[in-house]
């Protein structure tokens, strides 16, 4: 019996205490698996911060983000926002950022809140020109380039003779002119204006026929109260096409609006002398899409010209001029054009003599300059530059917002607002939990267990 007792006692031992080795080895399993999905639930939010800041479209998509594979963990992190569940309808409002992170039997979720930057110009639109491919100057040009540097995203060339008076940004410079300025050299691509502008003045712009201008905008005053070829446009804003191999020519007149021009395919649009181009509803004068090539000729006059020489009154009853209209042809004007002028797409792009621009000029192409012209930045459009010319807001994390949650809260927060975005987010995180074995009941047991 000693013996036989003896012999119990010693396999309770054994048995104990590989059942507690057992437990322990469990213990350092769920502790390193709590670990990992702690982790990746941090790792998620951080994904989640940059992602916004260096995605333009992020209120657009992708939400969800992931899953995403972090170390040993899987992890899902989704957008809300919690004013209206609209990502997409206003990018001043903030967000709160929610993650779900799963590694072996640990799942972990988190949120913080993140608040919308201030609203910051492109770097283009702060300087006078720049060309997203190649700028030539040609021998014995003259550029005034000022409050900023004239910058070529490939290369710019600076022919015997040319004179730039300023800096000049390039990735390289091939030069046998001169530059007054400083010389920056390296890679200089940069972020181009999108669509939106676009996009955004098309949707209230009147279309003026080229048919109707037998291909001349010339002699008239075009403003927000006056279209000399149809309906005025109170959002001052007109677009009109130039059909494929067809030429419109601007010259000898006053506009004030800004002006969409479609270019189909070899077709030119030219600036040729006295015009007064002075927009003023939110600084942009004019974009030009040229998706199948083209011309695109910019130039001007130095002096002032007359109503009396161009035969035609440019501040009539219907679009006076700073405030003053007449019937007479007495007044005088001064040739410059003011704001933004952005040309997308691949047309040949020439700026001649007599070419002046306050505010920005951007050619996603190629350019050349053959000519003496006056470009200098407006500080008034960087302070307040027009919709699609902006930077992506800065989305930082907010002070102190930081909290766990639960699956619970989870399903609370995703069902408290309904947007097309947030559906497919809901359903994503659905397919993640179901495919992970995730349930409500679990979590929290797994919280329990935890705490235990």
């Amino acid at each position: 019996m000693l013996v036989l007792g003896a012999s119990v006692l010693v396999m309770t031992v054994g048995v104990s205490a590989a059942i507690l080795a057992r437990t322990n080895m469990r213990a350092a399993q769920s502790d390193r698996a709590w670990d990992h999905a702690t982790t990746a639930a941090h790792g998620a939010l951080e994904v989640a911060g940059h992602h916004m800041n260096t995605h333009s479209a992020w209120r657009t998509g992708p939400n969800p983000i992931g899953p995403m594979a972090i170390g040993s963990a899987t992890a899902v992190a989704i957008m809300l926002d919690p004013v209206d569940g609209d990502l997409d309808d206003d990018d001043t409002e903030g967000v709160r950022v929610y993650c779900i992170a799963h590694s072996g039997s640990a799942t972990r979720y988190c949120s913080m809140a993140f608040t919308a930057g201030a609203i910051n110009p492109l770097d283009a639109l702060t300087r006078p020109m720049h060309s997203g491919g190649t700028l030539s100057i040609g021998a014995n040009a003259y550029v005034q380039a000022g409050a900023g540097p004239l910058s070529a995203g490939v290369g710019l060339s600076i022919d015997t003779g040319a004179t730039v008076n300023g800096s000049v940004l390039t990735g390289v410079l091939s030069s046998r002119g001169t530059v007054t300025g400083k010389i920056t050299t390296g890679g200089q691509s940069i972020a181009l204006p999108d669509a939106a502008a676009w996009t955004a003045l098309s949707a209230s712009a009147v279309r003026i026929t080229f048919s109707s201008t037998s291909g001349l905008i010339e002699r008239v005053a075009l403003t927000p109260s006056q279209n000399p070829w149809g309906l005025p446009s109170l959002s001052g804003t007109y677009i009109i096409a130039v059909p494929a191999g067809q030429k419109l020519t601007i010259r000898s007149c006053r506009i004030d609006a800004s002006l969409l021009v479609e270019l189909g395919a070899g077709a030119t649009l030219e600036i040729v002398e006295r015009v007064l181009w002075d927009p003023e509803n939110g600084g942009i004068a004019m974009l030009v899409r040229a998706p199948e090539g083209g011309d695109v000729l910019l130039g001007n006059s130095v002096a002032p010209f007359s109503e009396s020489a161009i035969n035609a009154n440019l501040n009539p009853l219907l679009a006076p001029y700073q405030g003053t209209s007449d019937i007479l042809l007495d007044d005088t004007y001064e040739p410059a054009i003011r704001g933004v002028v952005h040309i997308s797409g691949s047309p040949r792009t020439r700026i001649g003599d007599g070419f002046g621009l306050f505010g920005s000029l951007i050619v996603e192409g190629d350019a050349a300059i053959n000519g003496s012209v006056t470009i200098t930045t407006d500080p008034a459009l960087i302070a307040s530059p027009p919709q699609g010319f902006t930077k992506p807001r800065e989305m930082r994390p907010v002070l102190g917002s930081y909290r766990w949650e639960t699956l619970a809260t989870l399903e609370t927060a995703t069902s408290s607002v309904s947007s097309p975005i947030l559906d497919a987010a809901t359903d994503l995180l659905g397919d993640v939990t179901d495919s992970l074995g995730i349930t409500t009941a679990g979590a929290a047991q797994a919280d329990k267990d935890k705490d235990k």
